[in-house]
């Protein structure tokens, strides 16, 4: 069996009504059977620590409800060697928490074994849901490391500020850092936005902090700057990150995108 594509990206994803992959996007995915006989595919979607691995990309967070995320169907039959597709949908409750989120969920392609069979095969894709950033909801963002915005144009006119929402239950030491870090536990790397390159030097993005503690319940400010050379060597738009990580491991970041 082979499923494509393997994984996704859905960015900017708007709350309340129904983001449909196929129009935003064109693409459905699809289902090759690579038996010599018909075969019968579940499809759910599932929070990522189903399955029992509790990993997925560094700066998301488990998406709330795996009801989110839906399909115009369940169960699929395709015949040996044939193809299907199906087609996934989207939809996240208008709350403000919501908005500035970076949520990760699976979708389970599952065959259904014949009688007298033990195993089929399955296939686990990981997708990264990124919602709408907004800033100043009047509401904290969901989850325990929350931030406001999510994503932020830089250019060289002025100055732009992040928050930063400790919702873990106690005080926290914050490290912040621009750049995609060297080392992560997933397998996947975090994509940068189509359209845009990697910044040619993340020294060009300045940063008012590069630690900070937070107190539970609490709000922390953190400004950025660009400070782009007159003539530099590589043309954009470009795209880096401020991560954020707690002293209890729990990773966040902020798209930051540069204009000359």
């Amino acid at each position: 069996m082979i499923v494509e594509p393997g994984g996704l990206l859905l960015q900017n994803v708007p709350l309340s009504t129904v983001y449909d992959l196929y129009k935003e996007t064109g693409i459905a995915i699809k289902i090759l059977n690579g038996l010599d006989r018909q075969v019968t595919y579940r499809i759910t979607a599932r929070k990522p620590s189903h399955r029992g691995s509790e990993k997925w990309m560094e700066g998301y967070q488990e998406i709330p409800e795996s009801s989110y995320l839906f399909f115009d169907r369940n169960n699929i039959v395709i015949e040996a060697q044939g193809a299907e597709e199906f087609k996934l949908f989207l939809k996240i409750p208008d709350d403000p928490r919501y908005y500035n989120q970076h949520w990760a969920v699976t979708v389970a392609v599952e065959g259904q074994p014949s009688p007298g069979e033990v195993f089929a095969l399955a296939a686990y894709l990981p997708f990264e849901i990124e919602t709408e950033s907004r800033n100043s909801v009047g509401e904290k963002p969901w989850g325990k490391l929350g931030i406001e915005p999510s994503s932020l144009t830089l250019n060289t006119a002025g100055k732009e500020k992040i928050r930063i929402y400790n919702n873990e239950g106690k005080k926290q030491k914050y490290q912040l850092g621009i750049g995609i870090p060297g080392k992560t536990t997933s397998m996947r790397q975090i994509g940068l936005t189509q359209g845009y390159r990697d910044i040619p030097n993340v020294k060009w993005i300045g940063i008012s902090h590069d630690e900070l503690a937070v107190k539970q319940d609490g709000v922390r400010e953190v400004s950025l700057t660009a400070r782009l050379p007159d003539k530099p060597a590589e043309a954009g738009p470009w795209e880096t990150f401020l991560w954020i990580e707690s002293d209890s491991g729990e990773k966040a970041f902020v798209r930051i995108d540069i204009e000359q």
